[in-house]
């Protein structure tokens, strides 16, 4: 469950974070959370 939960708040988590930088900085930085890794099985 925990792990779902994480999922789940990634994308809220960038978007804020995002947002946030933008009013700094400008459109310098961006920032991105992946949560999940490929394995190519």
């Amino acid at each position: 469950m925990i792990s779902l939960a994480i999922d789940d708040a990634g994308p809220a988590m960038s978007t804020l974070a995002n947002d946030l930088l933008l009013a700094c900085y400008g459109p310098r930085f961006t920032v991105s959370i992946h949560t999940l890794l490929e394995t190519g099985k």
